[in-house]
């Protein structure tokens, strides 16, 4: 059955080519550490629980996973089509 998309696999260690790694998975891990450092702080007293690190990963994927950071990715790694040149240019060889 065709539902109109072409899926592509990637192979592992090629974040570059990796449009949501670049702009939304590498930003969330750091704000997320950002914000678990900050609750720890807070909370000496308490050990954080499953739940208070879901809400804090709610929180920051709200944040850092919108269509717009998502639209930058594919952007910033050329795999648009609007950008071929973008791709292009980071295809040519080393020297």
């Amino acid at each position: 059955m065709k539902v109109g998309f072409d899926l592509i696999t990637l192979p592992s260690h090629t974040c570059q080519l990796q449009p949501v790694d670049v702009t939304c998975f590498k930003p969330f891990k750091t704000t997320f550490r950002a914000y678990k450092d900050v609750w720890m702080l807070v909370n000496k007293k308490y050990g954080a629980t499953k739940k208070d690190l879901m809400l804090c990963v709610s929180l920051v994927l709200k944040i850092t996973l919108t269509p717009q950071n998502i639209h930058k990715g594919f952007k910033t790694i050329g795999i648009w089509l609007l950008y071929l040149n973008v791709m292009a240019s980071k295809m040519q060889p080393n020297e």
